[in-house]
């Protein structure tokens, strides 16, 4: 039994689907038998049931507090229950949602409502469905994760969409009202239980809203700015929100490493960056150890054998790898720089951070210093050093989260 939407308006009736599977087993003589209650009033419920199989989700009466219900569903065999199950939603509360303490950051930590805190956290994803839990959410089963993860002493989750972003939003990257409200729940229960929130909004590559190039094609960023904006408005009065732009980015569709994605875009965008670096062709020649000749027109991008160490022995060198680096760098400062106007331009003032890219750091230029956009790696040059915690990753021992 689920909820049609994991959180409701007041006085809006809720639906719930009942979800049956009896693995070519006959629903004869079965149906359920759901309550409805206020999470800290059980006794106080209402009840309704219903048929197996269900042909249309079951209407439940509008709930007249705020706050988080549970639905209680009985599976009854003959009227003996033989199994049960649980769930739960929400009825707005925006001013419970908005209070609470405010997440902010001085020159060296962390601070909630102004005192220092010593992040001891976790990436959340349901115990239920796991990445999935925003395609098929389950306000209590979040309830019940949230509620362990604070008693074991953990004081701020991060979480956010790893996976299905085509189920969250529109081919122009307008969230649809579904994805919304689930966030909102989900918020609400984080809120429960005292647990401030980091959400990122990609993972990996940008790519989910198409596009030739994820950081470079003006359409795809366009169409991501539609989704952080929309997203970044709904919430920007959360006080304990901090928006993640992206999880471990990479800078092409070769993830984990620091590659070329080889589109016409980047190409372009390639030439025009060494352009700007180099007076003339000459001095990248000299830049690179390379015959003028071999620079002339358009230069294309670095291969392979240029970022492997064993490419001197056939006669290449890694300087232009070292170049590519660094475009890569402000390719990824760029589009951070964006995102990041895109969510200001709100009104909000929450924090913005973003991951490591774990393959950059592996493979990539070990700079400890970052720009003001508050981006971690690939880390870029310019401007003042923002926070940063170790993590753990398979490739990269010297983690950091920035």
């Amino acid at each position: 039994m689920r909820p049609t939407l994991p959180l409701y308006l007041p006085g809006e009736p809720v639906e719930a689907q009942i979800l049956w599977n009896g693995f070519g087993k006959t629903a004869a003589n079965l149906s359920v038998k759901v309550a409805v209650f206020l999470q800290d009033q059980p006794a106080n419920r209402t009840e309704a049931t219903a048929t197996i199989p269900a042909t249309q989700p079951l209407l439940l009466a509008a709930p007249k507090e705020k706050g988080f219900h549970i639905i209680e569903a009985q599976l009854l065999d003959n009227g003996k229950a033989r199994a049960a199950d649980r769930s739960g939603f929400w009825i707005r509360d925006l001013e419970y949602l908005k209070s609470g303490p405010k997440l902010s950051v001085n020159k060296d930590y962390f601070e909630l409502d102004g005192k220092p805190l010593a992040v001891i956290g976790t990436t959340y994803m349901s115990s239920e469905a796991q990445r999935l839990y925003f395609e098929h959410p389950n306000a209590y089963v979040w309830d019940q994760d949230l509620a362990h993860i604070s008693s074991a002493g953990l004081n701020m989750i991060r979480t956010g969409w790893w996976t299905g972003w085509d189920k969250f939003f529109d081919e122009t990257g307008q969230p649809y009202e579904r994805t919304l409200r689930t966030m909102e729940a989900f918020l609400m229960t984080a809120r429960k239980h005292d647990l401030p929130v980091q959400f990122n909004f990609f993972a990996f590559l940008p790519d989910v809203l198409a596009g030739t190039n994820s950081y470079l094609d003006p359409e795809a960023v366009r169409k991501q700015q539609t989704l952080v904006s929309a997203v970044a408005a709904r919430f920007r009065e959360v006080p304990w929100l901090a928006w993640d732009l992206i999880n471990e980015p990479s800078i092409s569709k070769r993830l984990w490493t620091m590659r070329p994605n080889e589109d016409w875009i980047e190409s372009d965008k390639w030439n025009e960056w060494l352009a700007k670096k180099y007076p003339d062709r000459e001095a990248l020649a000299a830049a690179w150890n390379l015959p003028v000749a071999s620079v002339q027109g358009s230069v294309p991008l670095p291969q392979e054998i240029e970022f492997n160490s064993r490419g001197m022995y056939i006669g290449r060198n890694s300087l232009k790898a070292h170049d590519y680096m660094l475009f890569a760098q402000d390719v990824f400062a760029d589009w951070a720089q964006k995102m990041r106007d895109t969510i200001r331009a709100t009104g909000s003032q929450q924090l913005v951070t973003v991951g490591q890219d774990e393959g950059g750091v592996m493979d990539g230029l070990h700079r400890l210093t970052t720009d003001a956009r508050s981006t971690s790696s690939p880390i870029t040059p310019g401007g003042r050093t923002i926070r940063c915690s170790g993590t753990r990753w398979w490739q990269n021992s010297r983690g950091r989260r920035c």
